[in-house]
């Protein structure tokens, strides 16, 4: 072998060995990101663990569909990886909700109670409606979960029903043209990159919208505001997260309430030259979308 060979046979070993030391410090970085307490091996996909650091427990995908065994993810109609050839029992399909048999794994035979969530269309227990959340206006990306069984009708606009999807129920707001409207959503758990859907997730939320004048964000205690005064108006943001409140012209702050730390007073996470979650009404509806942060970043 000439020279020139035995140079390139070098700086190509190099570089192999190179990716693998690259890609071993990448495997144990993501297997230190695991929660003191998630076990790795069992079956379960604990707080910690993410299809890159235990894929064992975490690889919903692995999942063979046509195999005979219904486990995990296979079982749950509300999913992508629902697998009925291996998960529906002999007598699903016979109209009749056996032992052994959901709305969840027989549909056919099993209606979904209210509050029931899904991907699809699905049937619902008598009296109920089945809604769609992302009816209306919908300006963030429609989550995967977005059918459910309603009470829709009883005069009283509960989860999931917004003035699109229920409008029997839920109080009218379309006709405001200004001031502000946008969505309310909860982050939790562990949103580590690279981000596991599995462990982060992101809802839409309802709860109190309330609008103060411009609040200083030294006023704040850190992400909360207590006030001694009222709000100068308050709304609530309907089953998808969707809010939407007339405001004269000027400057105001957005803030919610936290249904995980009410106590501690209203939310805000955002800050502009000084101020919390501000934004300026002129002639017209100002965007503004408030994350209530719970995660692990």
């Amino acid at each position: 072998m000439d020279k020139k060979n035995r140079t390139i046979l070098i700086v190509v070993l190099i570089l192999v060995i190179l990716v693998a030391l690259l890609l071993v410090i990448f495997l144990i970085s993501e297997s230190a990101k695991k929660l003191p307490g998630a076990v790795c091996g069992n079956d379960k996909c604990e707080l910690g663990e993410t299809p890159t650091n235990c894929p064992q427990d975490c690889i919903v995908g692995g999942l063979v569909c046509g195999d005979g065994i219904c486990q995990g993810a296979e079982a749950d109609n509300t999913t992508q990886w629902y697998c009925p050839q291996d998960c529906k029992t002999d007598k699903c399909g016979n109209g009749k909700c056996d032992s052994g048999e959901t709305w969840i794994n027989c549909n056919e035979d099993c209606c979904a109670p209210e509050n029931a969530g899904s991907n699809k269309q699905i049937v619902c227990c008598s009296g109920l409606k089945i809604v769609d959340i992302c009816e209306g206006p919908f300006l963030m990306p429609c989550p995967g979960i977005h059918y459910y069984c309603t009470n829709c009708g009883n005069g009283i606009c509960g989860e999931h029903e917004t003035q699109w999807n229920c409008a029997e129920d839920c109080k009218e707001t379309v006709n405001i043209t200004k001031g502000a409207r946008g969505f309310v959503t909860l982050t939790k758990g562990d949103c580590m990159p690279p981000a596991d859907p599995l462990r982060c997730t992101k809802t839409f939320l309802r709860t109190t919208v309330n609008i103060y004048p411009a609040v200083k964000q030294s006023n704040m205690n850190g992400n909360y505001y207590r006030s001694i005064l009222e709000p100068i108006a308050t709304t609530t943001s309907d089953g998808n997260g969707y809010y939407r409140i007339e405001l004269n012209k000027g400057s105001y702050s957005v803030m919610v309430v936290d249904p995980d730390n009410n106590s501690a007073g209203d939310y805000c996470n955002s800050f502009t030259n000084g101020y919390a979650c501000l934004i300026n009404v002129t002639d017209s509806l100002v965007k503004f979308n408030i994350d209530i942060d719970h995660a692990t970043h």
